[in-house]
C-alpha cells in the first residue's frame, strides 16, 4: 500500500510540474554531489529484490547524463576538496554487492552513455560464489509454502504470518532488520533455523550462486576507464556488530584480494547493510581506504565526513519516480504529513 501510494503521489507531482520545480530548487545548489546507489539491474520479480529493470535503468542514465556532470567517485572527492563549482550539478553512480547483472545489463548501458561508475564488491562471493546471507533470507521467504513461521533464535522469539505475499514480504523485512543488529554467530543461528524450518537451503545455494560476479567479469569491467572497483567487505558482515580483529580482517583481506585480482588500487569502501559507527569508520581509515559510502537517503554536501558519504538508494520506476527519489521529494512529503504511516 505504501509503495503504491508513493508512486501515485510521485506521478501526480510529475505531471503537475511540482517535481520540476523541486528539481530546479534542489540542484541549483552547487556545493553538493548526488551519489546514487543501485544493487541489481534486472526486472524485479517481486518486492524482495532491490532491483531496477534494465529499461528503467537506461532511462535513469539517459537523464543523468543529460542533466548532470557525471564523474567518478574519486573525481567527485577531488572536486569537493578543491571546492570547485561545476556548470552542472554533480552526480556519481555506485553499485553495491557485486551481482552478475551489473556486468551483463548495467555495464553496457553505462558505456553507451559514457557514464562512470564505482562497483563495490563482496570479495568472498567472487571467490566461492557463496550467496549473500541477505539474498538467502529473501529467497526463503519468497519461496516458502508455509503459512506461519516461528523463529526462536531471534532476539525476541516471534511468530510470523506468511499467509500471502505482502505478509511474507513484511516478515522478511522484519527478520532481515533484526539479523543486521546481532552478532555473526547469532545471525548464523537464525539463518540455520530459517533453513531448517523452510527446508530450501540446498535450492537457495544452487539458484543464487550464479548471481554473483566472477573475477573475469570484474576484470573485463575494470579494463574500461569508466569503471572503478571498491570493497564491500569480504563476507558482507554487519561491521558495527563485529569484533575489531574480525572487522579488520574483513576490511584488509577484501582490499588485498581485489587489488591482486584487478591490478589496481582499491581506494573506497561501502558499508554492508549500512552497518557502521565511529569505531567502524576508524577501522576503515586504518585499513587504508580514502573514503567510505553509507546509505542515508541524502545528498552529499561539501565538507562532509569522507567516511560517511551520503547516497540515495534508487528503487525501480520510470522517470517520474526516479526524479521523486533523487530530489528526496517523498522524504519531504513524509516529514510534513503522516501520509505513508497510514495502513
Amino acid at each position: 500500500m505504501k509503495q503504491r501510494l508513493k508512486r501515485v503521489v510521485s506521478f501526480i507531482f510529475y505531471i503537475t510540474g511540482v517535481t520540476a520545480l523541486v528539481f530546479r530548487a534542489v540542484f541549483s545548489r552547487k556545493n553538493q554531489v548526488l551519489i546514487l546507489l543501485y544493487h541489481q539491474i534486472k526486472m524485479p520479480g517481486n518486492s524482495y529484490e532491490a532491483a531496477v529493470s534494465g529499461e528503467n535503468f537506461e532511462r535513469h542514465m539517459q537523464f543523468i547524463a543529460k542533466k548532470f556532470k557525471v564523474v567518478s567517485l574519486g573525481d567527485a572527492l577531488e572536486i569537493m576538496r578543491r571546492g570547485e563549482i561545476a556548470d552542472k550539478p554533480l552526480a556519481v553512480i555506485t553499485f553495491d554487492d557485486g551481482f552478475r547483472n551489473n556486468f551483463k545489463t548495467a555495464f553496457p548501458i553505462l558505456t553507451k552513455y559514457s557514464v562512470p561508475a564505482t562497483f563495490f564488491i563482496t570479495s568472498g562471493s567472487m571467490d566461492n560464489h557463496e550467496p549473500l546471507w541477505t539474498a538467502k533470507v529473501e529467497y526463503y521467504f519468497k519461496q516458502t509454502s508455509l503459512n506461519c513461521l516461528v523463529l526462536e533464535t531471534l532476539p525476541m522469539s516471534c511468530a510470523f504470518d506468511l499467509a500471502d505475499t505482502s505478509k511474507r514480504f513484511r516478515a522478511c523485512q522484519t527478520v532481515k532488520t533484526a539479523m543486521k543488529k546481532v552478532s555473526d554467530d547469532r545471525r548464523r543461528l537464525i539463518l540455520e533455523e530459517i533453513e531448517n524450518m523452510i527446508g530450501l537451503g540446498s535450492a537457495a545455494g544452487h539458484e543464487l550462486s550464479s548471481e554473483m560476479l566472477s573475477w573475469d567479469e570484474v576484470r573485463k569491467m575494470t579494463a574500461d576507464p569508466l569503471v572503478s572497483i571498491g570493497s564491500h567487505s569480504e563476507s558482507h558482515r554487519m561491521l558495527a556488530n563485529t569484533p575489531n580483529n574480525v572487522m579488520m580482517d574483513e576490511l584488509t583481506h577484501s582490499k588485498i584480494k581485489i587489488e591482486a585480482e584487478i591490478g589496481k588500487r582499491v581506494r573506497f569502501f561501502s558499508y554492508p547493510g549500512n552497518s557502521y559507527n565511529n569505531q567502524v569508520q576508524q577501522c576503515v581509515l586504518e585499513a587504508g581506504y580514502e573514503a567510505a559510502c553509507a546509505v542515508d537517503q541524502e545528498i552529499c554536501v561539501w565538507n562532509g565526513d569522507l567516511f560517511k558519504l551520503k547516497r540515495v538508494h534508487i528503487e525501480d520506476g520510470g522517470l517520474d519516480y526516479f526524479l521523486a527519489q533523487i530530489t528526496l521529494l517523498m522524504n519531504r512529503v513524509r516529514k510534513r504529513t503522516n501520509l505513508y504511516d497510514r495502513g
